[in-house]
């Protein structure tokens, strides 16, 4: 009786070995094949130029074509859908909408944020910021708040989409100052802009496609909603620093769908923090005038995990 059993142990131990060195052989040969970069937006938008960016960086270390393929609808949902219910191989992966922590509190989603997905690197967050014209006699954000605190509701501020994180921050800054003020919701930031400079309203809550009319000078910068201090706006203080816990919800990466096995997960954090280090995304940094984010694996997972939970107590306020 004890020689069966010892030879069903054996057994037992000789088919782990065996698997786990199969495991370790197929993780070591990856890629072997091109891999799919999914992008849920049309192309030409930031978060496809963003995807292609950091693709063409990271491929040479990979050894393999990072192919991205655009799978556009429900703002960025129908593809991230789609990258939950692909094969935990490695070869597809996507660069989620930098507003996913957000959106999914206002959406109905077929997956779970934080358990469905495997986090490998952070890439950036965009400059989000306070914005209002040149000429406008608001010259802080301390100027604004108190015109706001004597004539409730009289200041107009745009801002884009449901959940948007520039304006969920805005909202939450009213709050904490305990002022009123209109928010004007438009469907791009694009369509903030010519509303900003028309005088049609007061402030705009924006994303990043407002820079380009601050430096013009048409556009003055009240604050920013990044963690530290921009480069290029060294005198536009954060909110942080005006007395506002609030940081920007909006950071891109690169996820891979639940179960990536960590040979696979590691080398590919790998591949994309040298592709971060490039010239070409360092370039890509600062013609977007996005913050580098330097978080992978795990550590981008607990802010996510973060943002969300910090998302939903806003909201409830």
């Amino acid at each position: 009786m004890k020689k069966v059993r010892c030879a069903a142990y054996l057994l037992v131990i000789s088919i782990i070995i065996i698997c786990t060195w199969a495991f370790t052989s197929w993780a070591i040969d990856f890629p072997t094949r091109p891999v799919t970069l999914l992008v849920g937006f049309a192309p030409g938008g930031p978060s496809d130029i963003q995807a292609r960016s950091i693709a063409l960086a990271s491929e040479p270390f990979l050894g393999q074509p990072i192919v991205v393929s655009n799978k556009p609808g429900a703002t960025g949902m129908l593809m991230l859908t789609t990258l939950a219910n692909s094969k935990p191989d490695g070869y597809t992966l996507a660069a989620p909408p930098g507003s996913l922590g957000s959106i999914v509190h206002f959406t109905k989603v077929d997956f779970n944020l934080i358990t469905d997905f495997t986090y490998l690197v952070a890439l950036g967050t965009p400059t989000e910021s306070i914005s209002v014209r040149a000429d406008s006699p608001w010259k802080t954000l301390k100027d604004l708040i108190e015109y706001a605190r004597q004539n409730p509701n009289q200041v107009k501020v745009g801002e884009t989409g449901l959940g948007s994180s520039p304006g969920l921050i805005t909202r939450g800054v009213a709050k904490q100052a305990g002022v009123q003020w209109t928010m004007v919701p438009f469907k791009s930031g694009g369509e903030i802009i010519p509303a900003l400079l028309g005088g049609h309203i007061h402030v705009g809550a924006n994303s990043g496609e407002h820079l380009p009319l601050v430096k013009a000078g048409n556009l003055r910068l009240l604050a920013n909603f990044t963690p530290q201090r921009v480069k290029e706006f060294p005198d536009v203080p954060t909110l942080r620093e005006l007395g506002f816990d609030f940081v920007t919800f909006c950071i891109f990466g690169v996820l891979g769908p639940k179960g990536l096995p960590e040979p696979i997960a590691q080398k590919l954090v790998e591949v994309f923090t040298k592709g971060k280090k490039t010239t070409a995304w360092q370039e890509t940094l600062k013609t977007m005038s996005l913050v580098p984010v330097d978080a992978s694996g795990k550590d981008f997972e607990q802010i996510m995990i973060a943002h969300y939970g910090k998302i939903a107590n806003l909201i409830k306020r």
